[in-house]
């Protein structure tokens, strides 16, 4: 049975059911997340990361998503508010990951609220896509996916408690520093799970993100694409794009990378509440 290769691109959509996104964050951010926020970066004693986290709503208007603020620090040559903007994110992300959120729409603003819901299309989408053999993703496998979250990644913990990483995902934004916490301060998700209080296990995240700085998330427009990313563009005969409205900060990486497309021979699927908008 032929099984050709296969390249999934994941986008924002792709994450929704579990972490607010695009328009969603600034709203979340203020609604559900600053008493959180105001507590947990305190912890760090960096008074321009708290006072950022505190205005995160403010500093967002004008932006049509936090990518674009962070760009505008990188185009600054900011890199004190770039680092600060990338904690940010990663702390928010990574609470997201853990505690979910449900879609309850409030009819007076339109958006949503935080719920203790766990979003399972990441476990069964990997469950498809899962080789027991090797206990990593089939061969021929990729996922390149835009997004910071590490759902994957936790999903892969539900299927093994010794899982330590996809060998064909590629984070073509960097990657929340999450997973690599619960694995080396062997901490589990259930440790996390507790947010009625203040959680040492969420302020020695906060302690763990400040200690990796050099490991943090980086956008893919800080520096050239990656000869790896083309060449498996290149190889597959099927491309699904998921949840993903090609942005036009990321054009010349998208225009990079369809352009190694074979014609011809390569098949583009869109999966998107709204695919005629792509």
């Amino acid at each position: 049975m032929d099984n050709p290769n296969t390249t999934f691109i994941l986008g924002a959509g792709a994450s929704i059911d579990s972490i607010p996104v695009v328009k969603e964050f600034a709203y979340s951010w203020k609604s559900h997340f600053i008493s959180q926020a105001t507590s947990y970066f305190a912890t760090a004693k960096d008074d321009k990361l708290l006072v950022m986290a505190k205005n995160m709503p403010d500093l967002l208007k004008g932006h049509r998503s936090i990518d674009t603020l962070a760009r505008k620090f990188f185009i600054q040559n900011d890199q004190d508010s770039l680092t600060n903007i990338k904690i940010c994110i990663d702390f928010f992300i990574s609470y997201f990951c853990i505690n979910g959120k449900k879609r309850v729409v409030d009819q007076s603003r339109r958006n949503n609220f935080l719920k203790k819901d766990f979003d399972k299309r990441p476990l069964g989408f990997l469950s498809d896509l899962y080789d027991i053999r090797t206990q990593d993703l089939m061969s021929n496998i990729h996922i390149m996916s835009w997004n910071y979250d590490v759902l994957l990644e936790l999903a892969g913990l539900e299927l093994n408690s010794k899982f330590s990483g996809f060998n064909n995902l590629y984070k073509l934004n960097g990657s929340c520093l999450l997973f690599n916490f619960l694995k080396d301060e062997k901490i589990s998700v259930e440790d996390l799970e507790h947010t009625d209080r203040l959680n040492p296990y969420w302020t020695k995240y906060m302690s763990y993100i400040g200690a990796n700085k050099n490991n943090l998330l980086k956008f893919a427009w800080e520096s050239k694409a990656s000869s790896l990313w083309n060449q498996i563009i290149h190889a597959s005969k099927n491309i699904v794009v998921i949840g993903y409205s090609f942005p036009f900060y990321n054009r010349e990486i998208d225009k990079g990378l369809f352009s190694n497309v074979t014609e011809g021979k390569t098949k583009i699927f869109v999966q998107d509440l709204a695919p005629e908008q792509i």
